[in-house]
Formats: C-alpha cells, structure tokens, sequence
C-alpha cells in the first residue's frame, strides 16, 4: 500500500494533475494506494503524522512547503520512509537530490527502492527542516514575495531579491557554532543549509551533502555595495563561494541571535516569527526513498 499527500492546489494544480497520471498508472498495474488530500494549511502534518504511525510508507505530493509538513508530521522513523513527488512551484530539495520531474518516473523510482537511505534533516527547535533555514536578506525577499500574487517560482524570488538589494539595512547577529565562541557579524544574509538551492533554484549552498552528517552554514558578510550584482550573478551560477566575504562552514549546529531578540526566520521557504533559532543537523533517523 502506497499512501499519498496531495496538496491539490500546489503548482496551481500541477499536483493535482500529477497524482492523476500517477493513479492511472497505479490502477493499470493493480498497485494498492490510497490518496489523502489537505485542506488547510499544516493539514498534512496531521495526516503524516496519523499514516506514519501505522504505515511502512508516506509520499508527499506537492512543493517544498508539503515537504517540509510531511516531514514535520512522521512519528515513527524507525518503520516509515518518505518518498516525494515534485510538483510544487519550488522543488528545491528534490532537485538537489535528483528525483524525477516526471510523476510516473518518480513513483515507479519508488516503487522500484528496495531499502530507502537514510537522509539528514535539521533541527530547529521543534520543527524539522528539510531543505534551509535562515535569516536576513532571504526573509525579506519572502516577506515582498508574498505580496507578488502574479509571478511565481524562480522569476518572482529573483524579482524580489533584485527589489530588496536595490534598498537593504545590513543585519547584526549574534552567531555560535557548535562550542566555539560566539561571534558578532555584521551580515546579509546567514542560511544553515542540508540543501543546495533555494528560491526555486538558486544554488545558495553547493557544497551541500545530505548523507555527511554536516549542516552547511552560509555566510554572507558585509561587503562594499558596488560588489552586490556580481556577486548576485554568481549566485545564479553556483560559484557564491568563491569570494572572501561568504563563509562556508560544516557544523553540528549552530544558535543565531538579533540584538533585541526578536526573530524572522525562513524555514523551508515559509516565515515564522519570534522563536529561537537554535538549528542543529538530525543523522540516521529519516529514511528516503531516493
């Protein structure tokens, strides 16, 4: 039995049409499943959370955001394993593991996984995070991305970010890296990272492995303004880490704090507000179908 969780309205309805093709597929083979649809927002944490205490077995179907909730709702590691079709808006972590865009590729990959392997996730307080988490200059891309209601995926972060560099304060945080001092910086942005990409494709963290047992932490420093839109360009490109002012740092964790204590934070793509940001990498325990 393949149990799936549909967000029917992710990719403004290419899940809804991948789970058709899927089905179609599933029934001509005499594959049992079962389809359950969200209706609300956080819906599939709940349904993840009631199928995987009794199932072998969850497969989200939708974005990152979907992700992200069926991740957050699995309560036994131990017997279910996650497997996920793309089909969202943003497919950022199950590009960077290369799972097929095709939606029958995807679930006869699936089903074709003799032992699913164990992924690293992080930890962020009590929500499990899947892709990045950060804070600084993406959460307000995010924050004007919201309000974008007709461009979507890539172009509409790029859009947002290119909005924000035109007119942006730098951020001081306070940043502590497993049981090293902590350090005041003066940043754009500070991202802990098991993915590569975000903003529906853009390869934040490229070093990134979700078999090493290492979050990837990103930071980029202050830097002379005039240095932004190369350094954006390369961003698209994937070579950020080429330059002095970004920090690539391997860590178990890492507690980032603002000078009035108050937080932002993106956390796999969505925004929450005023809890800690203590992050720290989770090994051996989620197992994917990959």
């Amino acid at each position: 039995m393949y149990n799936f969780i549909l967000n029917p309205i992710a990719g403004r309805g290419k899940a809804q049409r991948a789970m058709n093709k899927i089905e179609k597929y599933l029934l001509k083979n005499n594959i049992e499943y079962k389809i359950y649809r969200t209706e609300y927002p956080s819906h599939a944490v709940e349904i993840s959370k009631n199928i995987s205490s009794c199932s072998d077995n969850v497969i989200a179907v939708g974005g990152d955001g979907t992700v992200s909730e069926v991740l957050n709702g699995i309560a036994d590691f131990s017997s279910c394993a996650l497997g996920i079709i793309p089909c969202g808006t943003g497919n950022d972590f199950s590009k960077f593991i290369g799972l097929k865009k095709n939606p029958v590729a995807a679930i006869k990959n699936i089903i074709d996984t003799v032992s699913p392997q164990y992924t690293d996730f992080m930890q962020l307080n009590g929500k499990r995070v899947m892709n990045v988490t950060g804070m600084g200059m993406d959460v307000s891309v995010l924050e004007l991305c919201k309000k974008m209601r007709f461009i979507k995926g890539k172009l509409q972060y790029l859009i947002a970010l290119i909005r924000i560099l035109l007119k942006f304060d730098w951020h001081k945080f306070t940043v502590q890296i497993d049981d090293k001092p902590a350090e005041q910086k003066t940043v754009l942005l500070v991202a802990a990272c098991n993915g590569k990409y975000f903003g529906g494709g853009m390869p934040i963290s490229p070093l990134s492995d979700i078999s090493d047992n290492y979050l990837n932490l990103i930071i980029v420093n202050k830097l002379k303004k005039w240095k932004i839109p190369v350094a954006l360009i390369n961003l698209l490109r994937g070579k950020l880490l080429k330059y002095d002012f970004v920090e690539n740092i391997l860590c178990k964790s890492v507690s980032i704090k603002t000078p009035d204590g108050s937080t932002v934070i993106n956390i796999d793509g969505e925004l929450v507000k005023d809890i800690p940001f203590e992050c720290r990498i989770v090994k051996n325990q989620l197992k994917m179908f990959r």
